[in-house]
């Protein structure tokens, strides 16, 4: 035992350590509670990866998918026109002032419009929007939802409309029928509003799988401007989402006339909800990871107390305070470690499974779990970030190690002549 001061003696105590912490697989009551121990650590680690990973995958979805239908900021001002009177070379040019803005990714016109839309003796509440055909060609999302050559016939033509699926089904729509869109405007004498009567025919429909089918519908941009003073309304996409509303403060500075609003107006709420649910129920799994150290700290405890004749005999032999300590640490750490690698494996294969999974239950059952009404999405998405899972493991070890520092003190702290005499 002399040799334990030396350094290549210092494998006893991980000997020893490893040989108790390998007694977790004996048939003791000190082996149940540490599978007890590792196995709470096993679900607290991989749930707390998977709801992560959802967690992830809301907001991806939001910003992907989402915020691909939106502007993520909108800027709506009245420009007149040049000198021979030409109000979109005006427009083509402020355009030309917005793009060069820093931050600022693409620049398009669009037009939206909150109407009636009717059909029969149904009508519903609508966003209408005006499509830029560049900007659809330039837009994955948008070009996935239909074919190129139905795209084309869309812009092609005059009066076409596409709803969503959701709206599609509740005016019980067929290709070419006849929508009425009634929309407020202002009468000549500017003391009341009447209602312009607007006809489309229906395309067809779409599916964003989000909540914009509740009451989304899609319009050619009308490129024919008036002459004399016109609203614009311009779709600007920025490089970071989450600084759209400081590039946006910076634009109404530049542009005081400009009626100038982003994403975070219309959905800044959900992505709040997103984030503060996420972090609720981090803190709750964390808190699960706690619990599941609590009973590493027990199993220790008993551990210690099992074993206290033989760290009596371990100490009247050269043992010191620090290999004891040291010894137990081996066994905590090898609980923590060993708990912590399998719920990382575990958390990883159900978050890379679960949205395929939920999808294969819901059509066994006839039934979605998430509906558009309620989620801003109909499906269970998931994106698991390895940064994620390097703090998960991190903190659920140390948190081990830190657990294990009690007990392995206290059996430091044993007195042989206490317990062999």
């Amino acid at each position: 035992m002399k040799q334990s001061n030396s350094t290549s003696g210092a494998l006893w105590q991980f000997d020893i350590g490893l040989r108790y912490f390998l007694s977790v697989y004996k048939i003791t009551l000190t082996g149940l509670i540490s599978r007890i121990a590792l196995a709470s650590l096993v679900i607290a680690v991989s749930m707390l990866i998977l709801v992560m990973s959802v967690m992830n995958g809301f907001e991806k979805e939001l910003r992907n998918r989402i915020l691909a239908f939106i502007p993520h900021i909108s800027v709506e001002l009245a420009l007149e026109g040049d000198e021979q009177g030409n109000t979109r070379s005006k427009a083509a040019s402020f355009a030309m002032e917005l793009m060069r803005t820093p931050g600022v990714s693409a620049v398009y016109r669009y037009s939206r419009e909150e109407v009636l839309l009717n059909n029969g003796y149904l009508s519903s509440p609508v966003l209408l929007v005006g499509l830029d055909q560049e900007m659809v060609e330039k837009t994955p999302v948008f070009l996935s939802l239909f074919t190129r050559q139905q795209w084309a016939d869309f812009f092609s033509g005059t009066g076409a409309i596409l709803v969503s699926n959701r709206l599609a089904h509740y005016f019980q729509l067929s290709e070419g029928d006849a929508v009425l869109a009634l929309r407020p405007t202002a009468s000549s004498s500017q003391s009341a509003l009447s209602t312009k009567i607007l006809n489309y025919t229906y395309l067809g429909d779409f599916s964003t799988g989000t909540e914009l089918d509740k009451g989304m519908a899609f319009k050619k941009l009308e490129t024919d401007v008036p002459e004399g003073p016109h609203i614009f309304s311009f779709r600007l996409e920025v490089e970071d989402v989450y600084q759209a509303s400081v590039l946006a403060d910076k634009l109404q500075q530049r542009y005081r006339d400009a009626r100038i609003t982003t994403w975070m107006d219309s959905q800044g709420g959900l992505y709040e909800a997103i984030r503060l649910s996420r972090n609720l129920v981090v803190l709750l799994l964390l808190l699960i990871i706690v619990v599941a150290v609590f009973n590493v700290v027990t199993t220790l405890m008993l551990m210690v107390k099992e074993k206290h004749s033989s760290i009596a005999i371990l100490k009247t032999m050269g043992a010191r305070k620090s290999d004891l300590m040291f010894i137990f640490l081996i066994q905590g750490g090898g609980i923590g470690f060993s708990g912590t690698f399998l719920g990382v494996l575990t958390g990883a294969l159900l978050a890379s499974i679960i949205s395929p999974l939920v999808e294969r239950v819901e059509v066994f059952l006839g039934f979605k779990f998430l509906d558009v009404s309620v989620y801003p999405i109909d499906f269970l998405p998931s994106d698991l970030h390895i940064t994620d899972v390097l703090l998960i493991a991190s903190v659920s070890v140390l948190l081990s190690l830190f657990g294990a520092l009690y007990p392995a003190w206290v059996a430091s702290r044993i007195a042989p002549a206490k317990i062999l005499k």
